[in-house]
């Protein structure tokens, strides 16, 4: 090819929806002998070993998709389908072995949520322990029918505060300060993490080494909680 190596992303939230077009996207690749890597973004549910494998072959080497909460209720009221987490850890995992980068994207904040689901949710992101994670807030983003919906809750007029990252609602639980607070709480329960640095840096996890960076994870859950504790009395 004129520019040797390429890498594509493919931008088509569910890549995998049709399977035999995947499929078929994977084999011409191969049987071309292309020399590219991409990325694609899709729904767990529509992954499996053999898709994961034909897409390998020809050149995927990450993924992203949308766990967004653990609380199946909160996704079902909001016209999610959810996903066994199971099955989500089975993919996470198999990407894992195959040197695929996982990226998971998480709402915090919506309508049904408490303290409780969104830690749950936190935790969750931990325990599925991707290559990444993005935490979001909910934004109800001015021309979508989310933003009618929540129009009598809505109490920011200032369009690029639409970020994803700042609260632009009045939630029925939860303080703009406690928002915020939980989104920086996911962050850094999920990167300050000896255990994801040693993982994202792949190395040997052993022994010594694997007491060490548990000790060194349980603590840092600890401060956490202590800090957490402080802004949720009781």
């Amino acid at each position: 090819m004129r520019y040797g190596r390429v890498y594509l992303i493919f931008r088509d939230p569910i890549f995998t929806y049709d399977r035999e077009r995947a499929l078929r996207i994977a084999e011409g690749i191969i049987r071309r002998n292309l020399p590219v890597r991409f990325e694609c973004e899709t729904r767990l549910d529509d992954l499996d070993e053999e898709v994961i494998g034909w897409l390998h072959r020809a050149g995927l080497r990450s993924v992203r998709f949308g766990v967004e909460s653990v609380d199946a209720l909160t996704l079902k009221r909001v016209g999610r389908r959810p996903i066994p987490s199971e099955h989500q850890r089975e993919i996470v995992s198999l990407c894992r072995r195959k040197g695929i980068s996982t990226v998971a994207f998480y709402v915090l904040g919506f309508l049904t949520d408490t303290v409780e689901t969104i830690r749950a949710t936190i935790e969750y992101a931990v325990a599925l322990n991707t290559t990444l994670a993005l935490f979001k807030i909910l934004t109800p983003y001015p021309g979508t029918p989310l933003y009618k919906q929540m129009a009598s809750l809505i109490v920011e007029s200032d369009l690029e505060k639409f970020d994803g990252y700042t609260p632009t609602f009045r939630h029925p639980a939860l303080t703009h300060e406690q928002l915020r607070f939980l989104l920086e709480t996911a962050y850094s329960r999920f990167y300050i993490r000896p255990s994801w640095l040693w993982g994202y840096l792949r190395l040997p996890m052993s022994g010594l080494f694997e007491r060490v960076v548990a000790r060194a994870d349980a603590y840092a859950k600890r401060r956490h909680l202590e800090i957490e504790a402080a802004l949720f009395p009781g």
